[in-house]
């Protein structure tokens, strides 16, 4: 009866540390697949505002891919916009927000983790003669 014991309790541990590993390693996927969206989505909203000159329902409708499990994802994003700027926040509860803006000539660019202002001069592009 003592060996059946411990077997059961080896085995309601294993099943315990797995369970957890499993959970740690669905939180971080779950992070870094909402990452990916949010810089997707913050770079989709910026270009589509500030460089095509869209609305921001007429970005959603037309640029966001709302097919499941994606439009669960997006749905899940805060947007916010910040038109005086140039600028587009995405975020949701699992990330903190990714900031796009425009930067004139070069389009929209995303800032990296925790940087809120670009670290570039924004002067304008020459035009590269095309060789023929």
């Amino acid at each position: 009866m003592r060996r059946f014991r411990r077997i059961l309790l080896a085995f309601v541990a294993i099943l315990i540390a797995g369970g957890a590993l499993y959970g740690v390693a669905w939180l971080i996927t779950a992070r870094n697949v909402n990452h990916v969206f949010a810089a997707t989505a913050a770079a989709q909203m910026c270009a589509g505002l500030f460089i095509s000159g869209r609305t921001q329902d007429e970005v959603y409708a037309e640029s966001f891919v709302k097919k499941p499990p994606r439009q669960r994802i997006y749905d899940s994003f805060t947007i916010d916009v910040d038109r005086e700027r140039g600028r587009v926040s995405v975020s949701n509860r699992l990330i903190a927000p990714i900031i796009a803006a425009y930067a004139g000539d070069r389009g929209c660019v995303l800032f990296p983790d925790g940087v809120t202002e670009a670290s570039f001069e924004q002067t304008p592009l020459q035009a590269t003669p095309r060789k023929t």
